[in-house]
């Protein structure tokens, strides 16, 4: 996808507005061979690797709380 497409597109399905500059830092970001757009193979690769590791951090932070309550309850008994 071409810089303007990408954004109309972004827009479209996640409703998402960008500023030129957010545009560009997202080009930069998603299109791996520099090529000046964003392949579909790019961008899924890109945005699972991105979900994937926001979810395992978020899983491990989750863990983290948990186990500091736990040790919290202990000490209090």
């Amino acid at each position: 996808m071409a810089p303007h497409v990408f954004k109309e597109q972004l827009f479209r399905v996640f409703n998402i507005r960008l500023t030129p500059p957010e545009l560009g830092a997202l080009m930069k970001f998603f299109d791996k061979d520099g090529d000046g757009v964003i392949d579909c193979s790019e961008f899924l690769i890109t945005f699972f690797k991105v979900g994937f590791e926001e979810k395992d951090k978020r899983a491990k932070a989750k863990a983290k709380l948990k186990e500091q309550k736990r040790q919290k309850e202990e000490e209090e008994k």
